[in-house]
């Protein structure tokens, strides 16, 4: 059986399925939801405080509004998961698992390659 991209596409789904995420993978998820609402509450702030000092400093400086050029912002954002211990365990299982799908759905894919039929297809992915 010659395996057309549909057919691939479905083997690879199907084998994704069998292989959710690790617990270190959905922990580093939570990881990255919290740092990123850190930084939104970290951006809400800095704006507010960008403005109540652009509104002192010209008012110390007796600036005109045309000299204020309140476009200007603060992007850095302090909080990462760079060099956690959660990214590195998260990397390590996405890496293994990837290897394990890939390697999975290229055996299938030999083996309908080499005369396998639809029946052997959905034999091979329940047995996974």
């Amino acid at each position: 059986m010659r395996v057309s991209k549909v057919v691939r596409e479905y083997i690879e789904k199907q084998v994704n399925a069998k292989y959710p995420k690790t617990e270190n993978e959905q922990n580093f998820d939570k990881l990255t939801d919290i740092v990123s609402k850190a930084n939104e509450q970290y951006h809400k702030l800095m704006e507010q405080a960008k403005e109540k000092i652009i509104e002192e400093i010209s008012k110390d400086f007796n600036l005109p509004t045309k000299c204020v050029d309140k476009k200007t912002n603060y992007s850095y954002s302090p909080f990462g998961t760079w060099g956690t211990k959660e990214r590195e365990l998260a990397d390590i299982d996405r890496q293994n698992r990837r290897v394990a799908i890939n390697q999975k759905v290229e055996d299938i894919i030999v083996n309908l390659e080499l005369g396998g039929t639809k029946a052997d297809l959905e034999k091979m992915l329940s047995e996974i």
